[in-house]
């Protein structure tokens, strides 16, 4: 999807798939918020699960070097 998704109550009469609401976010900015006719719900976790395997990989190249005249 990349993009954010919540969860909100909404008078049954506004709940329509396709309509807009604008909300206020707690940092002050409005997003748009649309009423969707399906589940953004990923029950098997594959989406976490892929973003862990990214996050696992070896970051071999990002480890310090020790200087070579370096002592204990």
């Amino acid at each position: 999807m990349k993009r954010g998704i919540g969860l909100a109550w909404v008078r049954n009469e506004m709940a329509e798939t396709g309509n807009n609401f604008t909300i206020r976010l707690a940092n002050g900015s409005d997003v748009v918020a649309t009423v969707l006719d399906h589940s953004v719900y990923d029950p098997e976790g594959l989406r976490l699960k892929k973003i862990k395997k990214l996050i696992q990989k070896p970051l071999n190249h990002l480890k310090p070097k020790k200087p070579e005249n370096f002592k204990k």
